[in-house]
């Protein structure tokens, strides 16, 4: 089968608080399925790809800093002009689910809410440690020179991803509990398939 991936429509939110902005946008890709095991084999065919993984959604972000030095007789400032956070989810969408019975519809509400949370709560990591950043930049100290001054910078902004690692992992294994636990919302697929629920390198996603 041609390989089809439809995006339906793309949302795109701002946000600015003080020096820490993002913006996060939304991706949908379309699916036609006659059942829940044929949904999956769509998804394994058109849903977003983690390398070569198969997906059903996936986040990938990025962080960047806007910034300059100042110098004086106490040495040199790292000044945060903007902490930029761009973001991107893909989510898949059912256009034809309503061919399919209620008990179906009423679970894949639920189990798009649940992947639709997920994700969202990955970025929602990043934006607090965005936050992070930027306010214990506000408190850095001046150095002795501005190579040493950005050094400082990226020293402290390596902390900051290493906290997000853990979140997110905290996160992922959280999700890994419940689909070894609710029968209600993953039955569904645990006929032939697992969930994968990864973070790392900017990205997070939900395999299969």
């Amino acid at each position: 089968m041609k390989f089809l991936a439809v995006l339906l429509f793309i949302t795109t939110s701002f946000y600015s608080n003080a020096a820490v902005q993002y913006q996060f946008t939304t991706n949908h890709y379309n699916l036609k399925a006659d059942s829940t095991n044929d949904l999956v084999t769509k998804v394994r065919r058109q849903g977003p790809k983690s390398s070569k993984q198969d997906s059903w959604a996936i986040l990938n972000w990025d962080l960047n800093t806007e910034y300059h030095f100042s110098s004086n007789e106490n040495g040199c400032s790292f000044i945060a002009d903007e902490i930029m956070i761009i973001a991107e989810v893909t989510l898949p969408l059912w256009i034809d689910i309503e061919h399919t019975t209620q008990p179906v519809q009423q679970w894949w509400q639920e189990f798009y809410s649940f992947i639709e949370n997920h994700e969202n709560s990955h970025f929602n990591n990043v934006y607090e440690i965005a936050l992070a950043l930027e306010h214990n930049l506000q408190q850095l100290e001046p150095a002795t020179n501005c190579k040493q001054a950005k050094q400082n910078y990226l020293h402290m902004k390596h902390q900051q991803l290493d906290i997000l690692k853990v979140l997110d992992e905290t996160l992922d294994k959280k999700a890994r509990r419940l689909f070894f636990s609710s029968e209600k919302l993953f039955s569904p697929l645990k006929q032939g398939t697992k969930i994968y629920f990864e973070s790392g390198g900017m990205r997070s996603y939900i395999g299969m």
